[in-house]
């Protein structure tokens, strides 16, 4: 990481709709909107029809508790004159485009995206998961240290260590009869820090669609200043798409994508589908929808 400078600072706050919104005096209102409607459904798109409709309901419910009125006879024109404010350039706070089958598709800008986990983590500060994060962060620093090393020897000695260890859980296993598990309280804080990881990465990815439409807006000046030349064109194009592959970010969301394409590998499926089984045995009374969703979530987003 590095030090940042108060200019940087001051054209983040200008130009990132998750911190302008903040300022605005429709704040409460646009983000309790928003964040009800997408960050809580776990979606980052929705059609036109489908938002527009949402928000008809959620100001039928919350008329009183609207800041940002705006002079309109009836609630459809009302709705329209909302989302075109949201869609401005001034604000931008969700996009706008058609899919392939021409349908037209609202989504959250990626400044807005970041913003709601944010907003999740101040209302849940009571939920605090400190073990899980703590045990998230040694697995992380003994994955990096395996995997950073190059010394066979070494290598070899984590191995065995790790031999000795599952076999002195197997041979206490064998003379008790018993497995030590979490408790309910280790249990529901691993599910909600695994939740709150899940949604976070989730809002990743507006931000890294958004790096993708940077490119395809270079793409299109390019192809403006090359006169339809399409040689130019698409050797400008492949070593865009080179660039971008090769990147670190890249690199990053081709592993997760190649993944999330090996269906017989499908761990987190299988996974997720153990752990509700075995909360439903232990009694242990938790909202699983979220993780049970988890890897269509992920395939729908990728």
């Amino acid at each position: 990481m590095r030090a940042i400078s108060i200019g940087e600072i001051n054209e983040i706050i200008n130009k990132d709709a998750g911190l302008s919104i903040i300022r605005a005096k429709s704040a409460p209102f646009v983000i309790a909107f928003l964040y009800n409607t997408f960050y809580l459904n776990s979606v980052s798109s929705l059609t036109y029809d489908d938002f527009a409709s949402k928000l008809e309901v959620f100001l039928s419910e919350n008329s009183e508790d609207e800041e940002e009125l705006i002079s309109t006879k009836d609630i459809s024109s009302r709705i329209r004159a909302y989302i075109e404010s949201w869609l401005s350039d001034r604000k931008h706070y969700i996009r706008r485009y058609r899919n392939q089958e021409k349908v037209e598709i609202i989504e959250l800008d990626a400044g807005l995206s970041r913003l709601l986990p944010f907003i999740a983590r101040i209302i849940n500060s009571n939920e605090i998961t400190t073990e899980s994060s703590f045990n998230y962060i040694l697995t992380q620093l003994k994955s990096l240290a395996n995997n950073i090393n190059r010394n066979p020897k070494e290598r070899i000695k984590e191995l065995e260590k790790q031999i000795e260890e599952l076999q002195a859980e197997k041979a206490e296993i064998q003379k008790t009869n018993k497995v030590k598990t979490f408790d309910t309280r280790k249990t529901k804080e691993y599910l909600m820090d695994l939740e709150k990881h899940g949604r976070e990465m989730l809002g990743e990815f507006s931000q890294l669609e958004e790096n993708f439409r940077q490119i395809m807006n270079n793409i299109a000046i390019k192809q403006a200043d090359v006169d339809d030349n399409k040689k130019i064109l698409l050797g400008y194009s492949l070593s865009l798409h080179k660039e971008l592959y090769s990147s670190p970010q890249g690199q990053s969301f081709e592993s997760f994508w190649a993944y999330m394409m090996r269906n017989q590998e499908d761990q987190i499926t299988r996974l997720t589908d153990e752990i509700e089984e075995n909360l439903k045995r232990e009694e242990i009374d938790y909202d699983d929808s979220f993780l049970r969703s988890l890897r269509s979530l992920f395939y729908d987003a990728g």
